[in-house]
Formats: structure tokens, sequence, C-alpha cells
């Protein structure tokens, strides 16, 4: 497992650190700003904070040294006269997503944003590439041919059939989690209990998984970016700032912090 947590929320940049048997906060850079994003570049262990500004913007940060400097680069930007259509500017309104390009291109940063684009800065395995997983507003969909054709393997009238969430096992294309919610028209906790769903036969079965969550009375969804795998840990943040942590692949969960603000992103990091 790796031993650090990056989080994204609605009030800043929050790094926990696993020390002594125990999750304690590291840093915290950015408050009370929205981070949309915040990612860690495994090759060069960079720290990148995505900044939404609002009124001023999309800003993007990046650390050499676990937040306790920031440097700020050029934010991804649409050319002079792009369109989203007819008429209408495209200009970046929020930063979605970040990923790295690999060790072949050891330079490589690829940023996913609003309006819809896929920006890479060419400056700066041992897995199946064939299996892919999504979950979205319709279901949960797995391909087994890079993406070329999907099938629906959300569980018909059970928990694990809408949500964003998902995590893939590193060492089993067929083990993958979920975090599920009622339907879009509502996005909250189903029967206001809150489950994450694994399945270790690609979605042909699926097992609840609720011990030392939260069984009633409970709101909390998860974001796409924001339930995160390392080895056999995983860990997701929740729209309403719980924290929750299991050492085991999900069967069993213990609370980090019930005190966040809004969570839209987790990810383990060295």
């Amino acid at each position: 497992m790796k031993r650090t947590l990056l989080l994204g929320t609605r009030k800043g940049f929050i790094a926990y650190q696993f020390k002594n048997g125990n999750w304690k906060s590291e840093n915290i850079s950015f408050e009370g700003i929205p981070v949309s994003i915040a990612y860690v570049d495994p090759r060069t262990n960079t720290w990148w904070a995505a900044l939404d500004h609002g009124h001023w913007g999309v800003k993007l940060h990046r650390s050499n040294d676990r937040g306790n400097t920031w440097e700020e680069v050029t934010a991804p930007s649409y050319p002079e006269g792009a369109e989203v259509k007819d008429g209408v500017p495209a200009t970046t309104r929020y930063i979605w997503a970040m990923a790295h390009g690999g060790k072949k291109f050891p330079y490589r940063i690829w940023v996913g944003t609003d309006p819809g684009g896929l920006f890479v800065s060419e400056d700066n395995g041992n897995s199946n590439p064939d299996i892919m997983w999504q979950q979205n507003h319709c279901s949960i969909f797995r391909s087994s041919d890079a993406a070329l054709s999907w099938e629906d393997v959300g569980q018909k009238g059970g928990t694990a059939r809408f949500g964003f969430a998902i995590a893939v096992a590193e060492d089993d294309p067929d083990q993958a989690w979920v975090a599920p919610a009622n339907s879009d028209m509502t996005r909250t906790a189903i029967k206001g209990a809150l489950c994450i769903c694994r399945t270790d036969d690609g979605g042909k079965t699926w097992k609840d998984q609720r011990k030392g969550l939260p069984q009633e009375n409970c709101f909390d969804i998860v974001y796409r970016h924001a339930l995160a795998l390392s080895g056999d840990a995983l860990a997701f943040g929740t729209t309403t700032g719980n924290l929750f942590f299991s050492p085991d692949r999900g069967e069993n969960w213990q609370v980090l912090n019930n005190y966040l603000p809004m969570v839209y992103s987790v990810q383990f990091a060295d």
C-alpha cells in the first residue's frame, strides 16, 4: 500500500500520511479554494493541484516537495477563436482529470477539461490494456476488447447499478469496486445507507461491502475521482466530507475524517 492520500476538496488540497499505524494530516494547501483534482505523477512524485477560482478562472499548480511550496504553471486553454458551438467561445471552465504518459513518454501529462477537451504537455506494464471499465448514468460497463464493444454488467434491481466512481484491482482486471447511488435524479445513498460493491468475476456477480460504513440517515455519494486503490487498500471521500479507508479490499471500513469539505478526488501516493 502507498502511504499517502491526496484529496481534492471544495475547500482546498489535503494530504494524509500513514505513520505508526494511523493516518494523519500532513498538508493543507489552497485553503478555501475548490481543488477539482489532486493528482500525483508517480514517475516523479510531483503533486498537482487543479484549482477552480470561479470568476478568476482555472489555475494549475505543482509541487516537488510534498506541498511545502507550489509553483503555478500555465493552465490549458483553447486557441483564440475556438468555439464550443457557433457564436460560443471555448473557454476552459474546469479541469476534470489528469494522467501521465507512462514510461515511454516521461515528460507527457494529459489534462481533461470542461468544455470537453483533452490537452497534452510534452515538457514537463503489467496490466491488460484490453480490459476497461466504466460506470455512468445508465449502468456499469466492461470491455474486453479495448473499448471496441461494451457489456452491461450492472446489477439489475440490485445495489450495483448506478454511480460514478470505479476502481479496478492492480493484480486482477476482473476485480473492481463501484460506489453506487440512487439514480441521477436524486444522487443520494441508496436507502440512506452507504455501500461499496465489489465484483471478483468481471461483473457477473456483485458483493455489498458495508462493514464500518453508515447504514442509516446517510446522504453521501462519491464523485468520479474520489475512490482510490493501492494494493489491498482502498479509500474514498464523499460529497458530505467523510473520508473512509479499508486495508483489506473493502471487507472492513474505518473513518479517517467526518469533517472535511466536499471531496472531489482521492489518490494514493508514495
